[in-house]
């Protein structure tokens, strides 16, 4: 469940935008932050998957009528 975080380095945010990260220190800092934020968002999509299927497998267990909250 967990993905390849890749280095947020000033050369791989000078190949991904053409961009001197010294001279647009602005640009590189949101650049990492999106970085960041698109590993968790893939990270909290595959947890959510996983819960799914935990909890299909669960319901697979046990008998429907011993769930006191299901309609």
């Amino acid at each position: 469940m967990t993905h390849q975080l890749e280095p947020f380095t000033v050369d791989e945010f000078k190949k991904t935008t053409g961009l001197n990260a010294a001279d647009n220190e602005a640009i590189y800092l949101r650049w990492v932050n999106t970085q960041i934020n698109y590993a968790t968002y893939l990270t909290m999509q595959e947890m959510t998957r996983s819960l799914k299927e935990i909890i299909d497998l669960l319901k697979q267990g046990v008998p429907q009528k011993q769930y006191p909250f299901s309609k």
